[in-house]
C-alpha cells in the first residue's frame, strides 16, 4: 500500500474515533461546570427541604417573590442584580464555612434572607395566563443581566433593598450602626404608586403594652414619646414607660410598616401613621419602578440607589 494512502487512512481512523470521544468529554465537562460551580443550595423552612438550583434559574424564583412582576422591565432587572449579589454573597460565606444554614447556603424566608416563589407557587399566584406571561417576564429580566452583580472597591457590596421608602431612603448607620458609604439616605420621591405612601393602624393601648412588655393602667394614659430622629425624620428611639426601643425594634413589635411613623391616643386606642415599607435602607423597589417609568435604565437605578458602586461581571471575580 503506498504511504501516503496508509497515512490517509490512518487519519479517517483517527477522526471517526477520537472526534467523537472529544465531543462527548466536552458534553460531560459542561453541565458539571454549570451545576456543580453555578449551583446554590436553597433551604424552604415550610417543607424542611433542601432545593439545588443554579444560580440563574433560582433567581428567576427570588424575582418573582420580592418584586411585583407587573413593574417595569427595567426595575425588574436591578432587581435581578441585586438579588444575584446577595446570593453570590451568601453563597461566598457558605464555602467559607461561615454560613447560618448547615446543609444550604440560603433560604427563602424573606424576613431572614431572600424571598423565592416555586413555579407551583407562581401559578397559584398569577393564575395560568398571568403565569405563563409573567413568568417569561421575569425570566427576561433575569437573563438580560446573566452574571452582574453589584461592588464597591472590588468588593461585593451588601445590596439591601426594601418596598418603599416614604419619599427619602435611610442611612445603613441609622438603622445597623455602621457606615457603609454606598448605602446612604438619598431622595426617593418616584413612589407614586406606592400602596405604602401612607398608612394607619390601630391599636388599643393594652396590646400595644403588651408587646412591649409595659404593665398597663387603664386609668392612666400609656406613656409613649420619641426620644431622638435620624437625619432622615425617621423615629430612631422610644421611651415606653422607663424602656428605650430602638426605632427598628419599636417598628417591629408593633407589626408597623416603617419608622417614618406618628401616632396620637385617642381614649384607649393608639393611631399610628407611617410612610413607606421597610427598613427603608438601600434600593426603594417603587422608587426603583418609578425611575424605569421615565426612561431610567437596570445600571441607572442601581447607580443611583447604590452611589460609588460598579456593575460587574461573575467571570470577573473569583467564584466563591
Amino acid at each position: 500500500m503506498p504511504k501516503h494512502l496508509a497515512w490517509l487512512l490512518l487519519s479517517l481512523l483517527a477522526g471517526i474515533i477520537l472526534l467523537p470521544l472529544a465531543v462527548v468529554s466536552l458534553w460531560q465537562r459542561q453541565p458539571l461546570r454549570i451545576s456543580t460551580d453555578r449551583a446554590i443550595r436553597l433551604y424552604v423552612p415550610a417543607t424542611g427541604s433542601v432545593h439545588v438550583l443554579p444560580l440563574e434559574e433560582y433567581l428567576i424564583g427570588v424575582v418573582a417573590a420580592e418584586m411585583p412582576a407587573r413593574f417595569s422591565a427595567e426595575a425588574l432587572k436591578a432587581q435581578a442584580v441585586a438579588a444575584r449579589t446577595y446570593a453570590v454573597q451568601r453563597l461566598g460565606l457558605s464555602r467559607q464555612g461561615k454560613g447560618v444554614h448547615p446543609e444550604a447556603d440560603i433560604c427563602n424566608d424573606p424576613s431572614h434572607c431572600q424571598g423565592w416563589l416555586a413555579e407551583a407557587e407562581m401559578r397559584r399566584r398569577w393564575g395560568l395566563l398571568g403565569y405563563w406571561f409573567y413568568r417569561r417576564k421575569v425570566a427576561a429580566a433575569v437573563a438580560a443581566t446573566r452574571g452582574l452583580v453589584l461592588t464597591y472597591q472590588g468588593q461585593l457590596i451588601e445590596p439591601v433593598y426594601h418596598a418603599a421608602s416614604g419619599g427619602r431612603t435611610e442611612d445603613a448607620q441609622e438603622v445597623w450602626g455602621r457606615y457603609v458609604p454606598y448605602l446612604r439616605s438619598l431622595p426617593s420621591p418616584w413612589e407614586e404608586d406606592s400602596p405604602y405612601a401612607a398608612a394607619s393602624l390601630t391599636l388599643p393601648a393594652s396590646e400595644v403594652a403588651r408587646r412591649l412588655g409595659l404593665t398597663w393602667d387603664p386609668t392612666r394614659p400609656l406613656p409613649l414619646r420619641v426620644v431622638a430622629y435620624t437625619a432622615s425624620g425617621r423615629v430612631k428611639s422610644v421611651l415606653a414607660g422607663s424602656k428605650l426601643f430602638s426605632g427598628p425594634d419599636f417598628r417591629r413589635l408593633l407589626g408597623l410598616n416603617s419608622t417614618y411613623l406618628s401616632w396620637e391616643q385617642r381614649g384607649n386606642d393608639f393611631v399610628f401613621q407611617t410612610r413607606g415599607y421597610g427598613h427603608g435602607v438601600g434600593m426603594s423597589q417603587y422608587g426603583a419602578n418609578g425611575l424605569a417609568r421615565r426612561g431610567k435604565s437596570f445600571r441607572e437605578i442601581l447607580a443611583y440607589y447604590y452611589p460609588g458602586t460598579q456593575l460587574v461581571s461573575l467571570e470577573d471575580l473569583p467564584w466563591p
